[in-house]
């Protein structure tokens, strides 16, 4: 399965999500919200806040066909979430633990439906786009 099949609007998202969680395509996953790092000019100590928070996701991988290896990478996933299910809109400084794989965000898009959100994700230390 590589694309979501819920462009016709929030109520068929629901209803098509409702079936990937019945036939097992959801899996669990933590979404790390990272801030913005602050630095303490007297010690020199830089730090960041981070809150992690476990929701339901679809993860995809990309084809051949759009793998370019400018914007979309051999190896990237992709993975879907409802917007319901997160506290805040990710950024690009936040990333996603997979079975224990750290992944950096590297795109935020969202489906026709509006109501689920896609995030391109590379592997944390990869080169980014």
């Amino acid at each position: 399965m590589s694309t979501l099949v819920a462009s016709r609007g929030t109520i068929a998202a629901r209803q098509m999500w409702a079936v990937y969680k019945a036939q097992g395509h959801l899996v669990a996953v933590t979404m790390r919200t990272r801030g913005v790092p602050t630095t303490d000019y007297s010690t020199g100590a830089i730090t960041q806040s981070s809150s992690d928070r476990v929701v339901q996701g679809m993860l995809c991988t990309y084809t051949n066909r759009e793998i370019d290896s400018v914007r979309i990478y051999a190896g990237d996933q992709r993975i879907y979430s409802r917007l319901t299910d997160l506290a805040a809109l990710p950024t690009l400084r936040d990333q996603v633990v997979l079975d224990g794989s750290v992944w950096d965000v590297v795109g935020v898009g969202d489906t026709a439906s509006g109501a689920i959100i896609e995030l391109q994700l590379r592997r944390a230390g990869e080169v980014s786009a």
